[in-house]
């Protein structure tokens, strides 16, 4: 698979046409810099100062549009590489949780190694309903510890995947409840 190659996104996600995102996938986005500042507050170190409180909102912002920017190029469907359980570092892994979700939910990486300065993982997780071909649901949007900085990372990976597949469930129902009802009111 050569640098730039799509290929096997599309195969795994089957080339996405059509977006959707769930209230909790806007939620999440919305409410994620100021998550990320209250799960980095320490209440026993000393206050930051004005710079420093600028310079923290600059970077929590920067790994938030990082993040989006990785979206922004799924929706394009312009993800390289393989799948990250083939090949370690690479921006996204499909499926996950794949004994416990009720729908086919992926993730996409933030970095795509490793983790940034304060030890977190940023995660867009998504669906590939197989009810709907070629399209994605956007569900979640997450970061985790990594494992060097808590020991229940897993755990907490898990509530996000889980969270990530009710979301994505919930969406899909409502969706399809409403397509049929505007069925019935249109035929004869």
């Amino acid at each position: 698979m050569s640098e730039g190659d799509t290929s096997a996104w599309r195969a795994a996600v089957g080339g996405s046409t059509e977006h959707h995102e769930t209230p909790e996938w806007v939620d999440s986005c919305g409410s994620y810099v100021r998550d990320m500042w209250e799960y980095l507050d320490d209440p026993d170190a000393p206050p930051l100062t004005e710079p420093q409180i600028r310079a923290r909102l600059r970077a929590l912002h920067s790994a938030k549009a990082d993040l989006l920017r990785l979206v922004e190029k799924a929706r394009a469907d312009h993800i390289e590489g393989p799948d990250n359980r083939v090949a370690r570092g690479n921006e996204w892994s499909f499926p996950v949780g794949e004994r416990r979700t009720t729908q086919s939910i992926g993730e996409l990486r933030q970095p795509r190694q490793g983790c940034d300065v304060w030890r977190l993982h940023h995660r867009a997780y998504f669906a590939a309903p197989r009810v709907w071909p070629g399209s994605l649901v956007w569900s979640f949007a997450a970061f985790k510890p990594d494992q060097s900085a808590s020991d229940d990372w897993a755990a907490i990976q898990n509530t996000h995947i889980a969270e990530a597949d009710r979301s994505a469930s919930a969406y899909i129902t409502a969706y399809d409840a409403d397509i049929t009802a505007i069925h019935r009111r249109m035929s004869p």
